[in-house]
């Protein structure tokens, strides 16, 4: 027997089974801390990854360009999604990797806060581009050709401005 939660998802991937920002939040759901009792603050749209799960998508600068690696199991998901841009909120430990959610009319941003290390996301706000690589389970990267490498540009804000 189908819990109410399992009934409303499955009506929601039976209406939009093109929807893969739906199934990149539903993968990932059981590690969004937004979701858990005692997080404060209140964010609609943006999605808030645990440490340890931001820690399946490592960054590095390689070849002067900052890479994220994507899991395998997930990349295929990431490379459908309707993604706008990696923002970085200045002072702020995290990037946001922003896309397009829903269906016309209703469509709008969301976000999936990745925390990092400050000292890093400083260090990436440098860069106009974000590389995105699939990784094996031992983090390596599997190539940088079209099926397993895409780009995305970085936009630096003072603020989020997708939650309105």
């Amino acid at each position: 027997m189908f819990d109410k939660t399992t009934e409303n998802k499955n009506k929601i991937f039976e209406l939009y089974p093109e929807n893969q920002e739906l199934v990149l939040l539903d993968k990932l759901s059981h590690e969004f801390q937004n979701f858990r009792r005692g997080f404060r603050g209140k964010l609609d749209h943006t999605y808030v990854l645990s440490p340890a799960a931001s820690d399946m998508f490592p960054v590095t600068i390689h070849n002067g360009k900052p890479i994220m690696g994507v899991p395998d199991q997930l990349f295929e998901i990431f490379l459908d999604i309707r993604w706008y841009v990696v923002n970085i909120l200045e002072g702020m430990n995290s990037l946001y990797l922003t896309f397009e959610i829903g269906v016309a009319p209703k469509k709008h941003p969301a976000s999936l806060r990745v925390y990092k290390r400050k000292l890093l996301t400083e260090a990436v706000s440098r860069y106009k581009r974000m590389g995105f690589v699939r990784i094996n389970n031992k983090g390596e990267a599997l190539g940088f050709d079209a099926l397993n490498y895409f780009e995305k540009p970085i936009a630096v804000k003072k603020h989020i401005d997708w939650e309105y």
